[in-house]
């Protein structure tokens, strides 16, 4: 029997391996045993700098970001340490094709916050030229709504120059009815100057407001996007995305991170799946224990069964006597009151011959009859004492 130092003894129950079974098996059992052991350890700590990495992404505090990676790592290390120490190994089962997508899924998670943090740089310059393109989009959108009004005021104003041209050759002569005066009709293209320069002042104020309003939407739309911009881990993430999809190198690098990951995560797996050959002397020597617990089990079970059948028997006998108890004492009630009845008419029957005999001593005169009759009294008398007495000794038995 070899015996373990605490390390030893840690690492392998870390990997769900029972020490007193360990113990039985030769040095390289155990030392293979090890080996697996430690193999728990790899994405364990991969997921731990992953996820640390991920929360403080998101939060920015390192306390919260490092209690989060440890929990992480410990729900990996519960369901890493379930594979090792449940089924055979180079044995398939359902649980294990589980495992292999929830390894695979995890792979993705512990890898996806590394590559984030390995293409920050990156990814903050595509974030800057998104927020850029959509910047252009908005200021483009409202420049064409403001340009459109500008232009239908350079159009008003084309046609106010018109009118003011028209009544200007019509004063100096050099057009309209060539007559330098102002007369009516001067004052008549005058009026109509000044009506379209009253609606054009009224259109040119309506489009200024309109202009600023546009103007104030647009800069508050830029101010929105920048708040709104998505900065934390899926913000990062579609960017990434992005990167990748202009970029095939990014997206090829990307991908070799996630396998690596992948198959740090599948490294307890492979190891269970794969067959180390067919003699495996700890678990033939935990059947071996198993088979041995069995047996003990059984014959404690047969044992404790036989032992409650007794107990069972003699609860029954109990209630047996009880009822028996019960039923000799209803007749020895029943009996108490047959005799007390018996008697009760035996001592009636006696007071009336008392009386008989009281009566028939003063009707009888010779001295010699009376005596005869009081000795058969008396002899009454003696035999219904004896008659209670034996009724007594019955009751009593």
């Amino acid at each position: 029997m070899r015996k373990l130092n605490f390390i030893q003894i840690g690492l392998l129950r870390l990997a769900g391996f029972d020490k007193t079974n360990l113990e039985q098996c030769t040095k390289s059992e155990i030392n293979e045993k090890l080996v697996i052991a430690s193999l728990i350890l790899v994405p364990v700590g991969a997921a731990i700098i992953s996820y640390t990495w991920g929360i403080y992404f998101v939060t920015q505090n390192l306390t919260y970001s490092i209690f989060g990676g440890v929990f992480a790592s410990g729900i990996v290390l519960l369901i890493d340490r379930s594979i090792i120490a449940l089924g055979r190994p180079g044995k398939l089962s359902i649980g294990l094709f589980g495992r292999f997508l929830l390894a695979v899924t995890m792979g993705f998670l512990i890898a996806e916050p590394m590559v984030i943090g390995i293409f920050g740089d990156s990814i903050k310059e595509q974030q800057a030229s998104e927020l850029f393109d959509k910047q252009e989009e908005i200021v483009q959108y409202y420049d064409e709504k403001i340009y459109a009004i500008k232009d239908d005021i350079e159009d008003q104003r084309s046609e106010l120059f018109k009118f003011q041209h028209i009544y200007t050759i019509e004063l100096d002569g050099s057009g309209g009815s060539g007559v330098r005066n102002p007369g009516p009709i001067y004052q008549k293209k005058l009026q109509d100057y000044n009506e379209f320069k009253a609606d054009f002042d009224i259109f040119k104020n309506s489009a200024d407001n309109q202009i600023r309003e546009l103007e104030l939407s647009k800069q508050s739309k830029i101010s929105n996007l920048r708040n709104i911009q998505a900065t934390g881990i899926i913000g990062a993430y579609r960017s990434l995305q992005n990167l990748a999809a202009n970029e095939p190198a990014v997206a090829w690098t990307i991908w070799l991170l996630r396998v690596f990951f992948i198959l740090l995560d599948l490294t307890p797996f492979l190891v269970k799946i794969s067959n180390s050959g067919s003699f495996n002397l700890y678990y033939k020597v935990k059947d071996l224990r198993d088979r041995e617990h069995l047996k003990i089990v059984e014959r404690l079970t047969n044992e404790t069964n036989s032992i409650i059948v007794q107990e069972e028997k003699l609860r029954n006998m109990k209630k047996v006597g009880d009822l028996n108890i019960k039923e000799i004492q209803t007749k020895i009630e029943n009996k108490e009151a047959e005799v007390k009845l018996l008697v009760e008419k035996l001592l009636e029957k006696y007071v009336k011959e008392l009386e008989c005999r009281k009566k028939g001593s003063k009707v009888i005169k010779d001295s010699e009859l009376i005596k005869d009759y009081n000795l058969d009294l008396g002899n009454s008398y003696k035999g219904l004492s004896d008659l209670l007495d034996r009724l007594n000794i019955e009751i009593q038995s």
